[in-house]
């Protein structure tokens, strides 16, 4: 849209144009704040994974084995 309206002038185009600039940097905010929030969900996901598998390290083979076999058995039914 902003590049559509690169030639025109106006009024009412450069409402529009503000408009449309402003949205965009709401829309980036959001985004960077999204961002953030779900790399530190992530993080503290792989810090809860990394504590359990050194506090239950063959539970944690085995659950791994597990995944492995039925995933391995899956694709090789198709």
């Amino acid at each position: 849209m902003l590049l559509a309206t690169a030639d025109q002038s106006g009024d009412k185009i450069a409402q529009l144009r503000a408009r449309i600039e402003a949205r965009l940097k709401d829309a980036r905010s959001r985004l960077a704040s999204a961002e953030a929030i779900l790399v530190e969900r992530t993080r503290a996901a792989a810090q809860a994974t990394d504590d359990y598998v050194h506090d239950n390290p063959w539970q944690a083979v085995s659950i791994g084995a597990g995944v492995g076999f039925l995933v391995g058995f899956i694709l090789g039914r198709r």
